[in-house]
């Protein structure tokens, strides 16, 4: 993810969304190599946004998860909030 961050900062994207089930490393491996490669490649830090859970998803037993959606939702922002995502979805 760290390197595709990379890849997509050195082409000018602008914005990037990952899934928060990547976890808090992942998370923030990917905000570290914008800020890197932004300075490497003098272009705009792309914002990165954290998706959450798919609007699809009305039940996540499928996956092991036996909260609710919305509990759900709430600890992945915060996951991404912790981990430096620019905003959550």
């Amino acid at each position: 993810v760290a390197q595709a961050v990379e890849s997509a900062t050195r082409l000018g994207v602008d914005l990037l969304t990952l899934h928060a089930f990547g976890g808090p490393e992942m998370l923030k491996a990917a905000v570290q190599s914008a800020r890197v490669s932004s300075k490497k490649f003098k272009k705009p830090r792309p914002q990165i946004f954290a998706v959450t859970i798919l609007t699809s998803h009305d039940d996540l037993t499928f996956m092991g998860i036996h909260k609710k959606i919305s509990e759900q939702v709430n600890l992945l922002a915060a996951l991404a909030s912790e981990s430096g995502m620019d905003g959550v979805v």
